[in-house]
């Protein structure tokens, strides 16, 4: 009996390894939740500077209100979005090739915009509150 190489027996079966790539639904979810930040960052911001024409009631005692919180405030909430974008951004073109889910980046995003903001807007209340009461 002989063996020849040509037998399926002896022929090696290879079948490509599947990989889950990032596919095109997870990119559209991840586009569109970049685009929410954005617009959730810009709207959140502007809320922030709307707070902050609360500085009028510093007028009648310009000493109790804290001028420098006050300038801290209006980047805390842009820079948190600034931050979700360019990690999704990174995370989204590192994983091109690879396998792995990208939407989460976005929406932990939004959430920690939301979390500033209200940060924000408690400093922003501490700032005046001298003023105020």
């Amino acid at each position: 009996m002989s063996f020849d190489l040509e037998d399926d027996l002896f022929r090696a079966r290879v079948e490509p390894a599947v990989r889950g790539s990032v596919g095109a639904g997870n990119l559209v979810a991840t586009i569109l939740l970049l685009i929410l930040l954005i617009v959730v960052g810009a709207v959140l911001s502007f809320f922030v500077i709307l707070q902050q024409m609360g500085i009028a009631a510093c007028s009648a005692i310009p000493t109790q209100c804290d001028y420098e919180l006050l300038e801290v405030t209006t980047w805390i909430t842009p820079t948190v979005v600034l931050v979700g974008i360019v990690l999704s951004i990174v995370s989204v073109s590192l994983r091109r090739g690879g396998s792995g889910r990208t939407w989460w980046l976005p929406l932990l995003g939004i959430g920690l915009t939301v979390i500033a903001f209200v940060v924000a807007s408690m400093l922003v209340a501490a700032a005046i509150r001298g003023a105020t009461g």
